[in-house]
């Protein structure tokens, strides 16, 4: 890439074995168009709020085709590119109620 070159990049759900022509599915918010500076480095926004839990690749489509081209950068060919977790209250809240009631339980038996 040269410097001051536009890109597109796509959230795309992970896959363990990528092969050329593979579609670029996107299914965060949309296409994201990054400006890519000198060194290469792209910085954008790549999914809004609210994420769905699961793991994805992040893909650079360098020539804009919708599909994967064995020289294009996706962050992991291997492994899970990143996970989307839920947020703190979403799990610590149903746990804290989980814990409430075995205490509740074991302290009535006794």
């Amino acid at each position: 890439m040269s410097s001051s070159e536009f890109v597109c990049g796509h959230v795309v759900n992970n896959k363990e074995k990528w092969q050329a022509g593979d579609a670029l599915n996107d299914v965060s918010d949309g296409v994201n168009t990054s400006f890519t500076g000198s060194n290469g480095s792209i910085f954008t926004k790549i999914w809004g709020a609210p994420l769905t839990q699961g793991g994805y690749d992040i893909v650079v489509d360098v020539n804009r085709n919708g599909k994967w081209d064995i020289d294009e950068p996706i962050d992991s060919k291997v492994y899970v590119g990143f996970e989307a977790i839920p947020e703190f209250p979403t799990v610590a809240i149903p746990l804290f109620i989980l814990l409430l009631l075995i205490f509740f339980f074991h302290r009535k038996r006794f």
